[in-house]
């Protein structure tokens, strides 16, 4: 059985959320290997998570959300899902 995703205790594992900017966009490849504009992504603060800011990625559809700095911030529906990489010979997840 494949893990899609997990669905965190957000009280638990992140406890209060606020605003701290707006990230990179993200861009996928379509089948024809044309790039497309997938996601926005933005950067928020966590009372729980302090070593690094929790990065949110919203699809295109959903469009730009507006926020003041700090500002106190509620996800709807979160899905974590985990994001490989190497640098060098080391190998690193992101959970986004």
């Amino acid at each position: 059985m494949e893990m899609k995703y997990v669905v965190p205790d957000m009280a638990q594992s992140f406890g209060t959320l606020e605003f701290a900017g707006e990230s990179d966009h993200v861009f996928d490849r379509d089948k024809d290997n044309r790039r497309f504009f997938a996601r926005r992504s933005y950067n928020l603060y966590s009372d729980v998570q302090r070593g690094e800011n929790v990065v949110v990625e919203i699809p295109v559809q959903a469009g730009e959300k507006h926020f003041k700095y700090e500002q106190k911030v509620k996800l709807v529906n979160p899905k974590l899902y985990g994001r490989g990489y190497a640098i060098g010979d080391m190998g690193h997840t992101d959970y986004v």
